[in-house]
C-alpha cells in the first residue's frame, strides 16, 4: 500500500495534476447526477432540465476520459495507456452518436439507445476500482493462482495487479453493458412460435 500510494496516488499531486484535476472535477459532476437522466418522470416533466444536464453530462464524460488518457499518457504502462486511449475513443463516439441522433436527427430511441451504451463504458472507471479490491484480495488468498504468493516487499507485482485491474474493469464494463442492452431490447428472449424476435431499436418503446 505505502509503495501504491507513494507512485500513484501521489504522483497526481505533481505535474500530472493538470490532467487529474479536470479528471476529479468531471467524475464528481457526472458520478452525483447521471443517474437523474435515467428516471423517466424526470426527463417527462422536465425536459428542458433534461437537455440542459444532457449537454454537461456528455462535457463531463469527454473531460473525464480525455482526462484519464493524459494521466496514463504521462505513466509508464504500456497497458494502462492502451485501455485508457481505447476508452477515450469508445466515450467520445458514443457522445457523439448521442448527441447527433439528439440535437440533429431528433430520433430519441436512437438517441437513448447510445446514451445508455455512454452509461455503460464509464462504468469502466468504478469498476477499476473494484475490480483492484478484487484482485488484491486474489493475491493475498492465493485463489485462483493469479499471482506470486504474498510477499509485502514485492512492488513488481503490485504495479501488475494496477495494470490488470484497467484491462478487468474496461472487460466486464463492456461484457455488461452488451448483455443489459441485449436484455432491455429483448433481444435474449427466446423464438416464438419458431420466429426469432427482430423487434428493432426504432419499434422499442420511448419508456
Amino acid at each position: 500500500m505505502v509503495h501504491f500510494v507513494k507512485k500513484y496516488v501521489l504522483s497526481y499531486f505533481t505535474k500530472r495534476y493538470v490532467m487529474f484535476f479536470p479528471h476529479i472535477v468531471g467524475a464528481i459532476l457526472w458520478w452525483n447526477l447521471y443517474f437523474l437522466q435515467l428516471i423517466p418522470s424526470i426527463r417527462q416533466k422536465y425536459r428542458k432540465f433534461h437537455r440542459i444536464l444532457g449537454r454537461v453530462l456528455m462535457v463531463c464524460a469527454i473531460a473525464q476520459t480525455i482526462s484519464g488518457a493524459g494521466l496514463a499518457y504521462m505513466g509508464n504502462s504500456s497497458t494502462i495507456k492502451l485501455v485508457s486511449y481505447l476508452l477515450a475513443i469508445s466515450v467520445a463516439y458514443c457522445v457523439y452518436n448521442a448527441w447527433y441522433f439528439a440535437a440533429i436527427e431528433k430520433d430519441i430511441p436512437k438517441h437513448k439507445y447510445w446514451s445508455m451504451r455512454l452509461v455503460g463504458y464509464l462504468q469502466t472507471i468504478a469498476l477499476q476500482r473494484v475490480c483492484m479490491v478484487l484482485l488484491i484480495i486474489s493475491r493475498r488468498t492465493g485463489w485462483p493462482e493469479l499471482y506470486p504468493a504474498y510477499d509485502p516487499t514485492d512492488t513488481a507485482t503490485t504495479d501488475k495487479i494496477f495494470e490488470d485491474s484497467f484491462t478487468f474493469c474496461m472487460i466486464l464494463a463492456m461484457m455488461f453493458t452488451e448483455w443489459y442492452l441485449a436484455s432491455y431490447y429483448g433481444w435474449t428472449e427466446s423464438p416464438k412460435n419458431g420466429k426469432a424476435d427482430t423487434k428493432s431499436i426504432e419499434a422499442v418503446p420511448k419508456e
